[in-house]
């Protein structure tokens, strides 16, 4: 997504900033303003974008225009970067970032070139695989720097040296580990220093503290056992050739026995066992001064200087609602909100805008043109059950009780010069090997005349709960045909319907 933010920026001659909100949304206060690429749906995106298009300072900007015309770009970026995939990421509505793809293939390609050996490739592989092994499995014992998704599984350090080894497999089989044995052993990395050196912090300010120090560059100097660590506002010296380790930071002074340039350097230097000579320090002081440094406010934590009142402080954002500032019926309700972790309110009514007035219709009648045929029993009986249960009387124009056929892709007419009837997305041959076809009523466009007319053929949809489910919700796995082979209908079927 930083890619194409920057391409963005280069296609810009006037007005990058309103533009890139335009694109990307804004935030205002407690409020997201939708962008271009938190439309739910292609139809929607192109929409969008084409009304932008027409606005007077996108008309500035012929060259980002004439970019974004292209059809294929158009749906390359709905989806790699719209709410759809990002949802399906975990990323929200906050934008997507490929980092982390990235910083593995940099460790992997790390001192290999054309001329290295594979059997050294392959031992280079092989022990990153294995370390992401350990990290994985290590999530049952503390939470750093991966955590599992059920916290109910979280055993702890003491608790799983008590497990006997069955039950230890059978947790590592429960989040996709086998063959474990191949490793020589689970190695824990440090998320947090003993609670003697800061009494007053809590388990959750240590662990902040320990994530913080190895974001520190730290340098080792000249003189032997001494190492300049770097930070902001300055940088400071850390002592640790002597039993007494020291900070120029006079981290002491704040009753104190630990800071962030100490660990930063027992982080890159754990062979110098700098944590373990400041605790053994500890243990050395008498009870008198165990007592003060408990019993004192700044133990374990600098004292701010600040004076200023607590509500001014500069707090973390929350988003409370997002809002289409085009359309009001697209405000995100607070159900849905509520799904993305933050707490929701009334969504505000803004203006309506011309591009949404305009409906979604066909351009070219796509479907196949295929005489009426006698409907499917189940069908009927799940269409008049769903129109019963929500009290439905108009319903859409595609429902009817038409049985539902899963195809190969290869076997439709004409189906890689087709689109998806919902999400207007094209039908290609490598992400769409299986299709579901339904005869069903359509509208389209003379475009000679702009006269609509409704005609009646056979509709593609993508084989995948966000396109079939939500287009036709009445249907279920009675409703459907199929004419590809058991194992593939049985996991279409599966990732549609599964619980």
């Amino acid at each position: 997504m930083v890619h194409f933010e920057e391409n963005v920026k280069n296609y810009c001659d006037f007005d990058s900033t309103k533009i890139l909100g335009d694109i990307f949304g804004r935030v205002v206060g407690e409020s997201r303003y939708k962008g271009l690429l938190d439309e739910l749906s292609f139809p929607e995106f192109e929409a969008k974008l084409d009304y932008l298009s027409s606005v007077d300072y996108w008309v500035q900007n012929p060259r980002l225009i004439e970019w974004l015309k292209q059809a294929s770009r158009r749906e390359r970026i709905f989806t790699r970067y719209g709410l759809l995939s990002r949802i399906r990421g975990g990323w929200g509505y906050k934008a997507c970032e490929s980092n982390t793809i990235e910083c593995e293939n940099k460790i992997i390609k790390e001192d290999i070139d054309d001329m290295t050996p594979v059997p050294d490739v392959i031992r280079k592989v092989e022990a990153r695989v294995h370390s992401q092994i350990i990290i994985a499995a290590s999530s049952f014992v503390q939470d750093d720097p991966v955590q599992l998704r059920d916290q109910s599984e979280f055993v702890g350090l003491e608790g799983w040296k008590r497990l006997p080894t069955e039950l230890k497999v059978n947790k590592f089989n429960g989040i996709g580990l086998e063959n474990t044995d191949e490793i020589a052993g689970f190695k824990m990395a440090p998320t947090t220093f003993p609670s003697e050196l800061a009494p007053n912090m809590t388990e959750q300010q240590r662990r902040e503290m320990m994530n913080q120090s190895k974001k520190i560059e730290v340098f080792s100097s000249a003189s032997p056992g001494v190492f300049l660590v770097s930070s902001t506002p300055k940088a400071f010296f850390v002592h640790t050739k002597d039993e007494k380790v020291t900070c120029q930071c006079n981290y002491q002074e704040k009753h104190q026995h630990i800071c962030l340039h100490i660990l930063a350097v027992d982080n890159k230097y754990p062979n110098l066992k700098v944590v373990q000579k400041l605790e053994d320090r500890v243990k050395q002081l008498s009870s008198a001064q165990v007592h003060a440094i408990m019993t004192s406010k700044d133990s374990g934590a600098k004292t701010s200087r600040r004076r200023a009142p607590p509500e001014t402080r500069n707090r973390k954002r929350k988003i409370v609602e997002i809002i289409d500032a085009e359309l009001s019926a697209t405000n995100t309700p607070p159900k849905v909100l509520s799904r993305f972790g933050t707490s929701s309110q009334i969504s505000t009514v803004a203006p309506i805008s011309a591009y949404n007035s305009i409906r979604q219709l066909e351009n070219l009648p796509h479907p196949a043109r295929i005489a009426q045929q006698p409907p499917h029993p189940p069908t009927v009986i799940a269409l008049r059950n769903y129109k019963q249960a929500f009290n439905i009387e108009n319903d859409q124009l595609w429902f009817n009780g038409h049985s539902f056929h899963l195809k190969l892709s290869s076997k439709v007419a004409n189906a890689f010069n087709r689109k998806c009837a919902h999400c207007r997305l094209s039908i290609k041959k490598q992400t769409h090997p299986f299709v579901f076809t339904h005869l069903e009523r359509f509208e389209y466009v003379i475009q000679t005349t702009n006269e609509v007319k409704v005609g009646f053929g056979e509709r593609i949809v993508c084989a995948q709960y966000a396109c079939f489910v939500t287009r036709y919700p009445y249907a279920d796995p009675n409703c459907i045909i199929s004419e590809i082979d058991d194992s593939n209908t049985s996991d279409i079927l599966q990732s549609i319907y599964a619980p």
